[in-house]
């Protein structure tokens, strides 16, 4: 075959198959198990986008998008379960935590590729939220709280401390603690009664 013919295929595949680098920052996407994400993407003039699973060194090309267009799943294991909207962009539902991951959004005729970062998490409530105490004899209380999830911060009612202890001192005053941990999506909180550590000796 000519060379004219191999430059002509060429040039056809580029614009769908040579991506230079990222378009812009990772962007950071949070989600609530059982419920939807959305990955946003804007690609206009009837522009593909394939949507690729980066895990390490290895890929997983699963969907592609078009605006206006139904979405072609790739990856049977998304069926049912990924779906677009009108500009294209990449929607899931009833996410689990096996969705978390880096993905790619590849637009055609473009130079660059989207990039995110899929993160699922729990609703908190109060039952996830162990709270214990320590007490000296003169009642100095040590309360400590922590929630057996990922990404989850503590803050404490009558302070503005954070994390997962807090010492209290001259309890007889001190009333009820409130420990509430938050994670990206939702918070949820405990509380214990100071004063009934020391006088009822709980």
């Amino acid at each position: 075959m000519s060379l004219g013919y191999w430059k002509l295929i060429v040039l056809t595949l580029l614009p769908y198959s040579v991506y230079s680098g990222p378009c812009g920052p990772l962007r950071n996407i949070s989600g609530k198990e059982g419920e939807t994400a959305t990955l946003h993407v804007n690609a206009t003039g009837g522009r593909y986008i394939v949507w690729v699973l980066v895990s390490g060194n290895s890929t997983n090309t699963f969907a592609e998008t078009k605006p206006n267009s139904s979405i072609n799943i790739r990856d049977y294991q998304y069926k049912g379960r990924v779906s677009s909207t009108n500009d294209g962009s990449l929607i899931f539902t009833h996410l689990t935590k096996k969705d978390q991951g880096i993905y790619k959004a590849d637009v055609s005729k473009s130079d660059c590729s989207h990039f995110y970062s899929l993160r699922v998490y729990k609703s908190l409530v109060a039952e996830d939220i162990q709270m214990h105490h320590n007490r000296s004899e003169s009642c100095n209380v040590i309360l400590s709280c922590t929630v057996n999830e990922r990404d989850v911060t503590i803050s404490w009612s009558h302070t503005d401390r954070t994390g997962p202890t807090l010492h209290v001192y001259n309890v007889s005053d001190a009333g009820v603690y409130t420990c509430t941990a938050h994670n990206p999506i939702s918070n949820a909180s405990k509380s214990l009664t100071l004063t009934h550590i020391c006088y009822n000796g709980d």
